[in-house]
């Protein structure tokens, strides 16, 4: 399995705690880390080397919905 963190763009609170308690309850390792915009996750991943397990994406977030976020 891939130790990459899982990187989440989502801007409402609720659902993030939502799935971060679903991810410790799995008892998966991967670190969690949660962007509000698709700026902010894209800046994210062309600054740093970690590769991500997984990338979560609402398609109602600010700015960038999740489908332009999708094709950049």
């Amino acid at each position: 399995m891939n130790n990459g963190p899982v990187l989440i763009v989502d801007d409402d609170s609720d659902d993030r705690q939502l799935l971060q308690d679903a991810w410790q309850e799995i008892g998966f390792p991967n670190e969690l880390i949660f962007f509000n915009t698709g700026e902010e996750v894209l800046h994210h991943l062309h600054t740093e080397k970690s590769v991500p397990f997984l990338i979560l994406c609402d398609v109602n977030i600010p700015r960038m919905d999740g489908f332009a976020l999708k094709a950049k």
